[in-house]
């Protein structure tokens, strides 16, 4: 548990410690790419990065966390399509990928935002989305406030 520090840097080295169950780095000022890794830890179960500097791509590894139930991508600059694998995380309530530079929500995700859809924990809103975006999100105001697409 690290946030709120105003950390700078990366996190690389964390990805590495495959025993780690949580992960909370959000409110600091960590940088550069999200690296690959976090989706090779058998007991993660929650993983929030939020409110930091992280850009490019989110890691398309992170659906490789089998146990993960909540992912916070929140408030970075990451870019371009929200990773397919996402839609393979059979245990997820909560998906944050607000404020971010996202343009594309894959079909592959529909059924892990489906899963957690009844936990009322996903986030969509705030990223510059291409159409067409899955229609039933915007049955849940919470996950849909600021998702509009071009």
């Amino acid at each position: 548990m690290l946030q709120s520090n105003f950390f700078t840097g990366d996190v690389s080295q964390l990805a590495e410690h495959k025993g780690l169950v949580r992960v909370h780095l959000a409110g600091n000022k960590f940088n550069g790419t999200l690296p690959v890794g976090f989706g090779d830890m058998p007991s993660l179960v929650m993983l929030d990065v939020g409110i930091n500097q992280f850009s490019g791509p989110a890691p398309a590894d992170l659906g490789n966390a089998s146990n993960l139930e909540f992912l916070s991508l929140y408030g970075n600059n990451f870019t371009g399509e929200v990773p397919a694998s996402i839609g393979k995380l059979l245990k997820l309530k909560g998906l944050d990928v607000r404020y971010n530079l996202f343009t594309t929500l894959p079909e592959a995700i529909v059924p892990a935002i489906n899963r957690s859809f009844f936990f009322n924990h996903t986030r969509l809103g705030y990223n510059p989305w291409k159409c067409p975006l899955p229609a039933f999100i915007f049955t849940n105001p919470a996950m849909s406030k600021g998702a509009t697409c071009s």
